[in-house]
């Protein structure tokens, strides 16, 4: 696909000669070139995680200028903000064949329903064709409406039509750039954070509690991506900042490596219960209780520290949080507190590139106020009761979920999780990232951890679906194919020697649970369908 990319960018080049540097030719974390159609090297204050601004008043007749003709095939993508309350069916924005209006996305006959006036901002892109006569004989269109209505952030012209991979990696690369949650887009198949060598920034699997809010620190000098400071988008406020927070719409200016990034991301709230007070646990609220983060492979930086800014919970407030693998605590202090925010400075020293991060009020694994669950090298340790436990792998993305219906040990192999317990009212008791680096007391016992391996994941809808079964000692009984709504859509038995399934994706796009019922519990993997 990159090389597919190369051969195309240099017919790109000719379209937009006059609009984009050479430098830029090389492809940016979501593998764009040359990504910034109109471009003004501004700090931004109208736009939430931007670095950089668009005068369209000053830019419109260059625009007009440089494009002068759209292809056969074209592909366009928008970041755009509403800034009304009443949609009158306005145009916000045409280019040739493409108009956004109010109220949505006209592209050639078709029309896509899109809300602009809730005050988010929005990733919309298009795919054009135009018959041969009309792209060779009419001039394209490219009008600007009222300015008063929306600001747009970004605008990337293709001359050509990309593909469905080559398009998740320009959504993935403008989700991260702006702070907007990927999985509350208009495109409803695209649920990963993709990396321009396939790799991930999310994963829907690995990831798939940790969805609600998704953030990024990075850079890439040769696309003019510099974020050391990003606020979230949706949701109440959060802002993440290196060494410095700046004021909104400016970056603290500081050293990162190309194509480094440090992911923040948010997992769904849950209903929770206190079981008394806890003698060894600081007592109060953890702000941070919901967010993990994570740098990629590339991530370096001469900054020295990570402050979180958060919105400032009622009541009372723990004396101290830390930032913990699951095996190591340190300690996250508090810097900056008024009425409405309280901020928080991560140690950078600390974060090893490739591991998962969780907020806890606990300074060890010896703290615990679960009577439930106990930890050690090799796996987890349940006492019986009213209740269910799920735990899920950040390395295979493989969930294993039970009732507490007797005492019983869980062996996990190597890696991090994050464990979940439920009493029988479905209320959160303990949730907390652990990690196994070893074997401990129970090391006599098997500790190979049971898990499955899901391909193609996006798959086609109809198209050839095959799951692996890894590790099983106990024999699997039955899988399944869930919907979003729980309804059991698929279902066969398993032999004893069966260790892979191959079923047909359903012809409906959406998200689905592929399941693996055994008498010890239930294993899981996401799996999306698409029509793309």
């Amino acid at each position: 696909m990159e090389s597919t990319l190369k051969l195309r960018s240099l017919l790109r080049v000719l379209c937009i000669l006059l609009l984009v540097p050479s430098y830029v030719y090389s492809q940016s974390p979501g593998g764009v070139r040359g990504q910034q159609f109109w471009y003004d090297d501004k700090d931004s204050t109208a736009l939430i995680s931007n670095y950089h601004s668009i005068d369209l008043l000053k830019m419109g007749q260059e625009a007009r200028d440089s494009i002068l003709n759209i292809p056969v095939s074209s592909s366009l993508f928008f970041v755009l903000k509403g800034n009304f309350a009443v949609p009158m069916e306005d145009t916000l924005l045409q280019i040739g064949d493409v108009t956004l209006v109010d109220v949505g996305l006209y592209h050639g006959g078709g029309f896509t329903a899109i809300s602009f006036n809730d005050s988010t901002s929005k990733i919309v892109s298009v795919q054009t064709i135009r018959g041969f006569r009309m792209a060779k004989d009419t001039a394209p269109e490219v009008n600007i409406g009222d300015l008063s209505k929306f600001s747009v952030a970004e605008v990337i012209y293709y001359p050509y039509y990309i593909d469905r991979a080559e398009r998740r990696l320009v959504n993935s690369y403008l989700s991260i750039k702006y702070a907007i949650p990927i999985l509350q887009g208009i495109e409803p198949d695209w649920k990963d954070y993709w990396a321009k060598d396939s790799s991930y920034y999310w994963d829907a699997n690995k990831d798939k509690a940790f969805y609600v809010r998704v953030m990024g620190l990075g850079a890439d000098s040769d696309q003019s991506f510099f974020q050391s400071q990003s606020i979230a988008e949706t949701g109440g406020h959060f802002k993440i900042a290196l060494d410095t927070p700046a004021v909104q719409g400016t970056m603290p200016r500081t050293w990162m490596a190309q194509e480094g990034f440090v992911i923040f991301a948010e997992r769904a709230t849950g209903p929770s219960s206190i079981n008394g007070y806890c003698a060894n646990i600081r007592p109060g609220k953890n702000p941070l209780a919901l967010w993990k983060f994570k740098a990629t492979v590339e991530w370096r930086t001469w900054a020295t520290r990570i402050l979180i800014e958060t919105e400032l919970p009622n009541g009372a407030i723990a004396d101290s949080i830390f930032y913990t693998d699951g095996t190591h605590y340190y300690h996250s202090p508090w810097v900056y507190k008024d009425s409405k925010i309280i901020r928080y400075e991560v140690d950078l020293s600390n974060v090893q590139i490739g591991k998962n991060y969780m907020f806890t009020k606990r300074s060890s694994n010896d703290q615990s106020c679960n009577s439930v669950v106990s930890l050690d090298n090799s796996g987890i340790s349940l006492s019986g009761g009213l209740g269910r436990i799920s735990v899920h792998s950040f390395e295979t993305g493989t969930t294993f979920e039970t009732d507490l219906s007797s005492d019983r040990y869980i062996p996990i192999g190597n890696g991090q999780y994050f464990v979940v317990v439920t009493d029988d009212q479905g209320n959160e008791t303990f949730s907390e990232l652990v990690a196994v680096s070893g074997k401990g007391s129970k090391s006599n016992l098997e500790t190979l951890s049971p898990s499955l391996k899901l391909y193609p994941n996006p798959v086609l809808s109809g198209g050839l679906v095959t799951v692996e079964l890894h590790d099983f000692t106990e024999t699997p009984k039955t899988w399944q194919l869930v919907d979003a709504l729980g309804r059991i859509i698929q279902e066969q038995p398993l032999s004893g020697s069966e260790r892979s399934v191959s079923f047909e994706a359903p012809k409906a796009e959406g998200t689905y649970t592929f399941r693996v019922l055994t008498s010890d519990g239930v294993f899981s993997l996401k799996l999306i369908s698409a029509q793309r």
